[in-house]
C-alpha cells in the first residue's frame, strides 16, 4: 500500500463522504486474506489455547468476505446485512467462489475473463431461457406507417389531449414527408444523427419520423434537462449556434408543401435513433438502436399484448417507442410547466 501511513483523521477529513453510523464512510465490502503458518493456535508454556468462534448479531459492512488458510486448509466467513441480501444469495456467492477456487486450482493459468461463475444446473438454465422459438418478420416501422396512411389515410393516428392536436394518418405520412424532404435538400444524408429538444407535440412526432423517413437517426433531447447534460450531447441548453451543427427551428417550417414518400430503402441494420443513458454511474452514454431492433421490439408488443403501440413517455426515454395504451385510448398528457417558465422553442440540430 503506498499510502498505508496516512492518518484515517485525514483521509476522512479530505475524501468527500457523508458519515452516518449505518454504513461505513469509506466502502461497503471487504474482502480479508488471512495465510497462518504454524499450529495457527498461541502456545504458552503451561497453557492450552483454542480458537473461539464469536457470533456476531450486526454486521460490519454491507458484505464481508474473510478467507483464513490454516496448514493448507480454507476457512471462508462471508458476513452481510440482512436489510440488504438474502440468505438464499449469500449462499450463491460462497458457492460461486468455491467453484472459482476449484478450477483455479487445476488451472491456475485460466485468465480471469474465462473463469466459469455459474454452475453446470444454472448454465444449462440460462441456456434453456434463451431459446425463442418465435420470430417476427423482417420490416420497418416507416413502411408500416405509410402503408396505413395509404390504406386508412383518414383513421386517427396521432391525437395530444393536453394540446388538442389531431392528425389521421394521412395527414402525419404527407406533413413528415414534407419535412424530411426539406431535411435532405438541406444535406441530410444516412446515419447522421439530429438533435430533437421539443416539447411533446405533433410537431416531436413529425419530426421523429420525418429523420428516420430521410435515414438519419434522431437523439431526443429533453428541455427539462439541465443545460450540462444537453450540453454533453453536442446541443447547449438555449440551443444556439454551435461548431459544427445547424439548427433548425421546426415551427418556421409549418408552411412547407406536403410530399409524397421518400423512397429511401431503410436498411433493418440501419440506425433508427441513440438514446443517452442518465449517467449516474458516470457521463452519459449513448445507445445506438437500429431499424430492425424497433421493429421487432414493437411487433413482439403488438403480438405479446394485442394492443395498439401508442407513445406516452418523454421521447429521451427508451420506453417512448413501445409503451402501450388499450385501443381506444390515448396517451396520458404530459405535466405541463408553470406558465411562467420561459420554455425552449421547437428546434433541431445535426452535425
Amino acid at each position: 500500500m503506498a499510502h498505508a501511513e496516512l492518518p484515517f483523521e485525514l483521509l476522512l477529513e479530505r475524501y468527500p463522504a457523508e458519515r452516518g453510523l449505518p454504513r461505513h464512510p469509506l466502502f461497503q465490502t471487504l474482502f480479508g486474506l488471512q495465510v497462518i503458518e504454524g499450529s495457527g493456535t498461541l502456545d504458552l508454556p503451561g497453557l492450552q489455547a483454542s480458537t473461539l468462534e464469536i457470533d456476531l448479531h450486526a454486521a460490519k459492512f454491507d458484505l464481508a468476505m474473510d478467507v483464513k488458510i490454516i496448514r493448507g486448509q480454507v476457512k471462508l466467513r462471508l458476513e452481510y446485512r440482512r436489510a440488504l441480501f438474502r440468505e438464499s444469495s449469500i449462499a450463491r456467492i460462497g458457492t460461486v467462489y468455491l467453484s472459482v477456487l476449484e478450477h483455479l486450482a487445476s488451472a491456475a493459468d485460466t485468465p480471469i475473463g474465462e473463469l466459469a461463475l455459474l454452475g453446470a444446473q444454472e448454465q444449462s438454465a440460462l441456456q434453456a431461457w434463451s431459446v425463442n422459438a418465435q420470430a417476427h418478420e423482417t420490416g420497418n416501422v416507416l413502411a408500416v406507417i405509410e402503408a396505413q396512411a395509404k390504406a386508412h389515410p383518414e383513421r386517427p393516428a396521432l391525437r395530444v389531449p393536453h394540446t388538442g392536436q389531431v392528425l389521421d394518418y394521412g395527414q402525419l405520412n404527407a406533413r413528415a414527408n414534407a419535412l424530411a424532404q426539406w431535411l435532405m435538400a438541406q444535406g441530410l444524408t444516412r446515419d447522421q444523427r439530429v438533435g430533437v429538444c421539443m416539447e411533446r407535440s405533433q410537431e416531436m412526432v413529425l419530426a421523429l419520423l420525418a429523420i428516420m423517413k430521410a435515414g438519419a437517426a434522431y437523439v431526443p433531447m429533453d428541455p427539462d434537462h439541465p443545460p450540462q447534460r444537453l450540453r454533453y450531447s453536442a446541443v447547449l441548453g438555449q440551443l444556439p449556434e454551435v461548431s459544427g451543427c445547424r439548427i433548425v427551428d421546426v415551427a418556421t417550417l409549418s408552411d412547407i408543401a406536403s410530399a409524397d414518400n421518400p423512397g429511401l430503402e431503410i436498411h433493418p441494420e440501419q440506425l433508427a435513433y441513440v438514446i443517452y443513458t442518465s449517467g449516474s454511474t458516470g457521463q452519459p452514454k449513448g445507445a445506438a438502436n437500429r431499424h430492425g431492433s424497433l421493429y421487432n421490439r414493437l411487433a413482439w408488443m403488438q403480438a405479446a399484448w394485442r394492443r395498439n403501440v401508442r407513445p406516452s413517455v418523454p421521447a429521451c426515454s427508451d420506453n417512448r417507442v413501445p409503451d402501450s395504451r388499450r385501443p381506444g385510448t390515448t396517451p396520458r398528457p404530459r405535466p405541463e410547466a408553470p406558465a411562467a417558465m420561459p420554455r425552449p422553442a421547437h428546434r433541431s440540430g445535426w452535425h
